[in-house]
């Protein structure tokens, strides 16, 4: 599997055709898009982007926005998410965050080196600071999310 970083356009087509939340929001604060190519097609897309501000106090360097994959594609979305992580070693140090979807086990993100530690808190992510507009309520809206992490080096798991 060839793995490569690609432009926005082409990670919101991807998002778009292949992802149940498409790609609404989850670009904004991009750091990287690495897509995983089978056979000279495009079969993974992962979108990391600079953590959210509930993260500046921590050693969070990014947060894995989006994870899709293409039904056709022959090896496992563990293994491509495994191979961005040793790409990102080689940038960045720290942590990356990721939350499972509701009625999802997050077995994916185990089997590619992530360690589970914990929930998101369950609020509502349309409410923003005072005088802020509010965006629409996601999937994710109101429940707790079990949260996942990996260390990308030079930090220690908190």
């Amino acid at each position: 599997m060839k793995i490569e970083a690609v432009s926005i356009i082409f990670a919101t087509e991807f998002l778009n055709a292949n992802h149940p939340l498409r790609a609404g929001g989850s670009l904004r604060g991009q750091a990287v898009c690495l897509a995983g190519y089978e056979y000279d097609w495009p079969m993974f897309l992962a979108v990391f982007v600079w953590p959210r501000a509930r993260w500046k106090n921590y050693s969070v360097m990014l947060e894995l926005s989006r994870l899709a994959w293409s039904p056709l594609c022959k090896h496992s979305a563990s293994t491509f998410l495994r191979q961005c992580v040793r790409i990102l070693r080689r940038t960045y140090s720290g942590l990356i965050v990721t939350y499972a979807l509701p009625g999802t086990e997050g077995i994916l993100y185990e089997r590619a080196g992530f360690y589970h530690d914990g929930y998101s808190g369950g609020a509502s992510w349309s409410k923003r600071g005072p005088g802020e507009r509010l965006t629409p309520d996601t999937i994710g809206t109101g429940r707790k999310l079990k949260r996942y992490f990996v260390d990308l080096g030079g930090s220690a798991p908190e």
